[in-house]
This record gives C-alpha cells, structure tokens and sequence, in this order.
C-alpha cells in the first residue's frame, strides 16, 4: 500500500522548509510580520526565553526567519472557561476523540446532543486547536466555528497576519513531532508542557509566501486523499488501482495547473504548424481533415487551459506492414520488426523478437524512436513507447507525436477512456480490428507541454510505489 501518511508528512517538511515555493517571489516580508505583533503578555514573558533541546534545524531560505511560537501566537495564555449554565444547546462541543491523527474532524456534536462534565476551553473560529494529551497524535487543526472543547485542546490566536493553517503545518511537521516526543513526560498519556511549546522555533516566511504554501499543500492532500479512497477500494487489486491513478491524471486530478504553462490551445497550433510544415516539405503526405469534436463525445471534464483533441491530430500516425515472406531476403538483419508480442515488455522497449534486412527495411514502413506502438487486431490498446529506430508488422498502429511527450500520450492512450472508444470502434469479426481512421478518431485529453512532464514524472513516482506493493 501506498504510504499516505508518510507522504503528507513529506510534504509538510518539504513546505515548512521553503522547498515547496522556492520559485515564489513575495514582495512583503518577515518584517512586516514582526512589525505589527502585540505586546507580549505577562504570562507569556516568562515562559519565553527559556532554554530547550529542539534537535537539529532545519536550513531554511534566506528571507524567511525562526521565530518562537508564544511570540506569534497566544500559545501560554490562560484560556478562557466554559460551563454547563453558560452555553447554548447549539454550541459545538469537540473532544479528543472527535479528531483523527492529522486534524481531520470525524464527527461534529452540540452540547444538547453530548454529556456535559466539568469545565471546558472556549474556542473561536479561527483559532488553531491542539492536543497537548498524546501530541504524537498530532490532533492539530484550525477552527472553522466557535465552539467549547476539553481543556486538553489548546486553543490559541494567531498574530502579525500570519496564516493559522501554516502554523497547523508547521506544528505537524516531522521536526516539530521529533522534538515535541523527546520532551514529552508521562508513560501511559504523555503530555507536552506550555513552556516548551511557547519557546517552540516556527519557520516563518512572508505572509503571502504562507498563502501560496497552504493553497499548495490543501491541493497536493486533496490528490492523496483522493489515493487513499482508491486504496482502500482497490487494496486487493493493482491493476484496477494504477488505472485509476492514470484516469485521476488525465484528467487533471494529480497536478497543478500553472498559468506560465500557457495554454493547450497554443500548443495544439504549434503542432499544426509543424504539420503543415513537414508537408511543405514533402516529408508527409496531406491527410483529410479529421472531424470536429461533438460535445456528446466528451467523457468528463479537464481543466481550462487543456483541449481535448484527436488522437491522430497531434502526431503522424501509420498503421504497420509486414514485408512479403516471399521474400526471405528482407529477414535476418539487424533493424528491429516489431509485433504485438513485443509490446508485453514493458511501457519503453528496446529490441525486437524478429529483425529486417536492409532490403527489408527499404519496403517497411521506419518509424523513429519515440514512437508509440498500439496494438490494433486482437489484443486492441496493448502499447508501448520505442527507444530505437525500428518498424512494426500490419497489427500495429504507430503514433509518433509532435511537440507532445511520448510517456503522457502512452498514459492517455492506455487510460480506461481511450481503450472504450478503441473497443467501439473495433469490427468484431472474428477478431476485433481498429482501424488507422478509427484510431486516428479517438479522442485524448492535452495539457501543456509542461504539465504533460509533471504528470509523467508524477504517475511514474506513484506506479513505481504500486508495483513495490506486489
């Protein structure tokens, strides 16, 4: 299974750490920040300044700044108390057990609905709450309505502008779990004291650097979350879940849309183009237009700057021959010939199982290395990127792609989609057959040139963990 725990985790340090925006620029600053913090409170003046072990830190980039918790936040202050009398029926009442580990809420439960015992914390919407029971739980989460919780829930402001769900990151780091366990005293229900978590260093960036930080990593979880449903409907087949990772992909669901990555539309002219180009030049020939997409033929939706395209008209696409076995001249040379049963190798291949003679590779059909080989009778969408020069027999189709990655038009030609409308227009006869007009009809969805690589180099990572599961 695909640790997601961990990889949020991974996440967080690499964000708290400035390596998840280092092509951010802001224009404000930490200054700014320090610039409007509110007098220290009593109670906090002495517990700050005091002297703790909080391991090694991390490196952090030059404009962003260690600031102690209790300086930024409220964290120290005595809370205020809530009893029975004084609430409504309608107040939210959050216990520990209302919390998963990561600040997720499983359940919300007023005071009508829940027995009320001894004191409890007011909140405020807003605040950020933490767990000071248990903290290797990391119950941390920032309030989205007033409420009341038991007084092991610490809730605290946040001051200078700062963003309270980045001190919710930074809190679930693995710097701050490390040094937060090291510290913490009691052997059955281990607890963390306020004076260490008041002079607790934070990584503190500009404010607007923390907004970029958060939208990035809520987005990035969405993705996970989205993994972990997948997960845990498909622990027991992989197959089923590394097709749904790809359909997540191709639709957008794995990656950030970036607006310097113009737009799909630009790139789609550019490979026209380069087609109207190569046919000036007489290196192809003028092909019929491919028809207009219909509404009605669009599977689901992709994000704004995608296009959704045919198949045949972001590359050159040749359906392969097979040199006449009449002529036993054409074999037994050294330039790779293709078949379907070569494409089982894996999603790139480098050899073939048969090889054409010079003579047989003058009447072949040569395909360049980057071509994508599909398999079109029989075993319909088995395909396979090619590293080498080579051709292919009269039961492949070949694509090879203009100003387009290979390995995402692979993805796509091999998502669940793609192979539907491949089925759909396949002749059942006594085998199933798709044509180069059927093929060259289907549909894909097209980022931009940069995020066809985020998404390749994305599912690679994520595959590679699937097959690790095996």
């Amino acid at each position: 299974m695909i640790d997601t725990v961990a990889f949020k985790t991974t996440i967080i340090d690499l964000a708290v750490t400035g390596q998840l925006s280092s092509q951010f620029h802001a224009e404000d600053s930490v200054k700014d920040i320090i610039a409007v913090l509110p007098s220290l409170s009593n109670k906090r003046k002495k517990l700050l300044g005091q002297n703790f072990e909080y391991g090694k830190q991390a490196v952090l980039p030059n404009h962003w700044q260690w600031v102690c918790l209790g300086k930024i936040t409220s964290y120290g202050d005595t809370p205020q108390k809530a009893y029975f009398e004084n609430v409504s029926g309608e107040t939210w009442i959050l216990d520990l057990e209302d919390i998963k580990s990561g600040g997720q809420i499983t359940k919300k439960t007023r005071v009508h609905g829940k027995k009320f015992i001894g004191e409890k914390t007011v909140f405020s919407k807003g605040q950020v709450l933490y767990s000071k029971l248990r903290p290797y739980l990391k119950k941390v989460l920032v309030a989205d309505e007033d409420g009341i919780s038991t007084p092991e829930l610490i809730s605290f402001d946040v001051f200078g502008g700062m963003i309270p769900q980045y001190i919710v990151y930074c809190l679930l780091s693995s710097f701050t779990g490390k040094a937060i366990e090291k510290r913490s005293y009691g052997i059955k229900m281990p607890r963390i004291d306020a004076d260490f978590m008041v002079n607790l260093p934070i990584p503190v960036p500009p404010i607007s650097e923390q907004q970029f930080i958060v939208d990035r990593v809520q987005a990035a979880f969405s993705e996970i979350d989205t993994i972990d449903e997948l997960q845990a409907k498909y622990a027991d087949n992989l197959t089923v879940l590394k097709s749904k990772l790809i359909d997540l992909a191709i639709r957008g669901k794995l990656t950030e849309q970036r607006p310097e990555d113009g737009t799909a539309e630009e790139l789609y002219q550019q490979i026209q183009e380069e087609k109207q180009a190569l046919i000036k030049s007489g290196k192809i020939k003028k092909e019929k237009p491919l028809p207009e997409i219909a509404g009605t033929e669009i599977p689901f939706e992709i994000p704004n700057n995608w296009k959704w395209v045919r198949i045949g008209s972001v590359g050159l696409t040749v359906t392969g021959g097979t040199p006449a076995k009449a002529h036993p001249e054409y074999y037994g040379g050294e330039y790779p010939f293709f078949k379907p049963s070569d494409l089982d190798a894996g999603r790139h291949i480098t050899k073939a199982s048969e090889y054409l003679s010079e003579s047989g590779k003058a009447v072949a059909r040569q395909l360049p290395k980057g071509t994508i080989l599909v398999c079109c009778i029989g075993s319909i969408g088995k395909c396979a990127i090619i590293d080498i020069d080579g051709t292919s027999n009269q039961q492949i189709n070949a694509i090879t792609p203009i100003l387009c990655y290979s390995d995402y038009l692979l993805y796509a030609i091999g998502s669940n989609s793609f192979i539907y409308q491949l089925d759909q227009g396949s002749r059942a006869t006594t085998v199933s057959i798709i044509s180069k007009s059927k093929f060259d009809d289907c549909i894909v969805p097209l980022p931009p040139l940069a995020e066809q690589k985020r998404i390749v180099d994305r599912l690679d990572k994520l595959l590679a963990v699937c097959d690790e599961m095996r």
